[in-house]
């Protein structure tokens, strides 16, 4: 796939004298560039969860309240 190439002598930490940044992927091929509508951006498989209107991520509680004040009934 489509990735950034570290050489050793960056180690990938420390910043090289020059601003060179330099990428590999097969369909890259110098004097193809109808190869290159090949490349796409990788897709995760992860879908975002739906919103709940009853629950409120950073508080990691319902709208209900600690009590269950006005909860619904089961």
């Amino acid at each position: 796939g489509f990735r950034k190439v570290l050489h050793l002598e960056q180690g990938g930490l420390v910043k090289p004298d020059k601003d060179d940044t330099e990428f590999q992927h097969p369909f890259f091929v110098r004097g193809q560039e109808r190869l290159l509508e090949n490349i796409k951006r990788k897709v995760t498989g992860v879908s975002p969860a739906p919103k709940s209107p009853e629950f409120t991520p950073k508080m990691g509680k319902t709208l209900w309240g600690k009590s269950g004040q006005n909860s619904p009934q089961k």
